[in-house]
């Protein structure tokens, strides 16, 4: 499991990211997993903490790459697209490239980007998507207030 960085975690937080998550980051940026409270069988459900409810910032949620791409779709209608292709720049080894899409009006718009947003891995790629997502919720939010 990839988990998102101490940085992202705090722009979900912002964008109103509140889903229970394994594990989180202490107001340190220290990233830690949420602890087993019984010696029982270990249900993922119990393990799972929706640490943004709190007020303050002493904890905040560390979800994984694929959670926060879940809840872009479900919770906001923001669609990352990660495209792999091969380039002549890196051999013919495949690079990671992404775009997205999202509801507005009921009407789905679609991004265009440069050719240079080309990244080596996969879990790079979805997390300069999931950036670029978040900071434009963050743009939206401060217009809508």
């Amino acid at each position: 499991m990839k988990f998102v960085s101490y940085e992202l975690a705090q722009k979900l937080k912002k964008c109103g990211f509140s889903q229970p998550c394994l594990a989180h980051y202490d107001f340190n940026g220290v990233f830690g997993y949420n602890e087993i409270t019984t010696n029982e069988t270990v249900d993922i459900n119990r393990l799972s903490r929706d640490l943004n409810t709190f007020k303050d910032d002493l904890w905040i949620n560390a979800p994984t790459i694929d959670h926060v791409l879940e809840w872009l779709r479900t919770e906001k209608e923001i669609f990352i697209i990660i495209e792999p292709f091969p380039t002549t720049a890196t051999k013919n080894k495949i690079c990671w490239s992404w775009h997205y899409k999202w509801n507005s009006d009921g009407v789905y718009m679609d991004s265009t980007f440069p050719d240079d947003l080309n990244y080596m891995t996969y879990e790079k790629s979805a997390l300069a998507g999931i950036e670029y997502a978040l900071d434009n919720l963050l743009i939206k939010n401060i217009k809508e207030k």
